[in-house]
C-alpha cells in the first residue's frame, strides 16, 4: 500500500512530500554542486589583455604625476580589477540549498518521521522519501512476511 498523505483528527493536511524534509540524497546532491562551483571557480582562469601601448606625450606625462603607481612592478588597483583579482563575492555562484531546515523541525516532519519509525515495527516492508527516487513523496508499507527481519528505509 502507497501512503503520500495523511489527515490528522483536527482536520490538518500532512503531505510525505511537503514535509519530509531533505533526505540523505538531497543533501549529498548540494555538497557534490557546492564542490563542483568551488572547483571550477578556482580552475577559472582571468583572460590577460597584452598591455597596450600609449601613443600620446600628454598620456605618458600622466604617469609621472601618479607617484607611485607608475614605478616599474607594482599594479594598479583598476589591472588587479581587470585580472579578476578583485572581483566581489557577489559573483560567486551560490549553490543551491535543500529544503528549509525549519520544514525539517516541524511538527508535521517528526509526526511522519515516527511514523515510518513505528511502520518498520509492524510491516514487512517500508519504504519513504530516503529509501529512493521513486519513494520520495510517499511511503510504501508491504505486509508480506520476510525470512530474516523486516526490510526499513
Amino acid at each position: 500500500m502507497d501512503i503520500a498523505g495523511f489527515i490528522t483528527a483536527d482536520g490538518r493536511t500532512i503531505d510525505v512530500a511537503r514535509y519530509w524534509g531533505p533526505t540523505e540524497r538531497d543533501r549529498r546532491e548540494a555538497q557534490r554542486i557546492a564542490a563542483a562551483q568551488a572547483r571550477d571557480a578556482r580552475l577559472a582562469t582571468p583572460k590577460i589583455e597584452p598591455p597596450r601601448r600609449r601613443s600620446t606625450i600628454a598620456e605618458k606625462a600622466s604617469d609621472r604625476r601618479r607617484g607611485r603607481d607608475s614605478e616599474k612592478g607594482t599594479i594598479k588597483t583598476s589591472e588587479l580589477q581587470r585580472l579578476g583579482r578583485g572581483v566581489s563575492d557577489r559573483a560567486i555562484p551560490i549553490p543551491p540549498s535543500a529544503p528549509s531546515a525549519e520544514v525539517e523541525k516541524s511538527a508535521e516532519a517528526a509526526f511522519l518521521r515516527r511514523l515510518h519509525k513505528g511502520a518498520c515495527g509492524v510491516f514487512g516492508t517500508v519504504l519513504g522519501p530516503e529509501a529512493n527516487e521513486a519513494h520520495r513523496d510517499h511511503f510504501h508499507f508491504d505486509m508480506a512476511a520476510r525470512k530474516r527481519s523486516a526490510f526499513c528505509e
